[in-house]
């Protein structure tokens, strides 16, 4: 380039052209091309695996009905079924399966509804309570404390507060890092140590706190329950 734009300036006007025709145009292209084909094959693929998982499904139907009732599956023979396909899942979740599945509320499924065996066996169950773990506590005045912290805790703002205070916690030990790291007199050091301290305790009263009062507003269970709060609870000990 630099020869040719020496003994003509002119050269560097084909050089940009080149540059546009080459990286704008064609790149676009061969990637145009490229998407296409990928697409094409992840739409084969998709349609290969649900033809798969359609025929499959209706193998498993012929096996499942019987003279009585040849065009529907029962609980029985589907409760058969999924100690075989998903021997972990207990007998509610089964049956929570089942009637998701019976979209038709007949007590039985067609081979339409069982067509979505698959997608259904991948869903997580919980129980959603009622009915606050306090609310058989005799005691007024403790029921209404714990129905205080549950109202405090469940609140979409107590969540930002503690997001917020997670952040500020991580911003003061990278400050403190960087002044620890940039300090070399011993005197600084042994300062800043001092403030530092009760600083890191504060923080760790709130992460207490904040496990507490969860612990009160939630239950012990329904606390627990949510891995988050593992992990929370884990490291506010440690």
């Amino acid at each position: 380039m630099m020869p040719s734009y020496h003994m003509n300036r002119i050269s560097s006007v084909f050089f940009i052209a080149f540059l546009i025709i080459h990286l704008y145009f064609l790149m676009n292209i061969m990637l145009a091309v490229v998407y296409e084909a990928f697409t094409r094959i992840e739409k084969d693929k998709f349609r290969k695996l649900l033809l798969h998982r359609r025929k499959a499904c209706r193998l498993a139907f012929a096996l499942l009905v019987t003279q009585k009732t040849p065009t529907k599956i029962s609980f029985k023979h589907f409760e058969g079924l999924m100690q075989y396909y998903k021997p972990g899942a207990t007998r509610l979740e089964t049956y929570l399966m089942f009637k998701t599945l019976d979209t038709n509320r007949s007590g039985y499924l067609t081979l339409n509804e069982f067509y979505d065996i698959y997608e259904v066996c991948e869903f997580k169950w919980e129980s959603k309570n009622t009915t606050e773990w306090f609310a058989d506590i005799d005691n007024k005045w403790l029921k209404t404390f714990c129905r205080l912290v549950y109202r405090l805790v469940a609140h979409k703002w107590f969540d930002i507060s503690v997001y917020a205070m997670i952040a500020i916690s991580a911003v003061y030990q990278l400050i403190e890092a960087i002044v620890r790291s940039s300090s070399i007199d011993s005197y600084h050091l042994k300062l800043e140590l001092i403030y530092a301290t009760p600083l890191s305790l504060i923080f760790v009263s709130l992460y207490g706190l904040e496990a507490c009062l969860k612990l009160i507003g939630f239950g012990l269970i329904q606390y627990f329950r949510r891995g988050w709060n593992r992990f929370d609870f884990a490291i506010t000990c440690l």
